[in-house]
């Protein structure tokens, strides 16, 4: 099954931020409190929703957000989720 982890990326000025996405085929799917650690984050996430979408064969695990300071939803922080194989999220309507 593809795993898609989801998280949203917000400072105090732009509470909306930006949502990136990560996918991964696993057997294992972590449940809500489970923790993530993935190499972009400094500290393990906490899973706070499990989605399964069994038509599509895949299941999105929503983390935790993580707030940033002001000014720094710029380029770089996608910069730096394209080197940890984030994309930016955009949803489809």
């Amino acid at each position: 099954m593809n795993i898609i982890l989801k998280i949203n990326i917000y400072t105090p000025a732009d509470k909306i931020g930006l949502t990136f996405t990560k996918t991964f085929h696993s057997n294992h799917v972590p449940s809500v409190g489970d923790k993530i650690k993935d190499s972009i984050f400094d500290e393990s996430k906490k899973v706070i929703e499990v989605v399964y979408d069994f038509a599509n064969d895949q299941c999105i695990v929503v983390l935790e957000s993580k707030e940033m300071p002001n000014g720094r939803l710029d380029g770089h922080v996608q910069e730096v989720a394209d080197l940890h194989q984030w994309t930016l999220y955009q949803e489809t309507k």
